[in-house]
């Protein structure tokens, strides 16, 4: 599911965490469910999809979790 050759390119997590990323360069803190928001609408991009970028982003240490604030990002 990181990389397959068997579906769209823009489905594998790696795009969507680069989208997630670049969203992020101006805003180093986002709320979590005002960046799917976002990201449906301009990518439309699927829930569960968006959990496992987020998920393969926290286990590279490129975002973390904060309860208060949300979506942090870390590079």
């Amino acid at each position: 599911m990181i990389l397959s050759n068997n579906s769209n390119p823009k489905n594998s997590l790696y795009y969507i965490g680069g989208i997630i990323l670049s969203l992020m360069k101006k805003e180093k803190v986002c709320d979590y469910l005002e960046l799917y928001m976002f990201l449906k609408k301009e990518h439309n991009i699927s829930f569960p999809l968006y959990n496992f970028a987020l998920d393969w982003l926290y286990l590279i240490s490129a975002v973390e979790f904060d309860e208060k604030e949300g979506v942090v990002k870390c590079i």
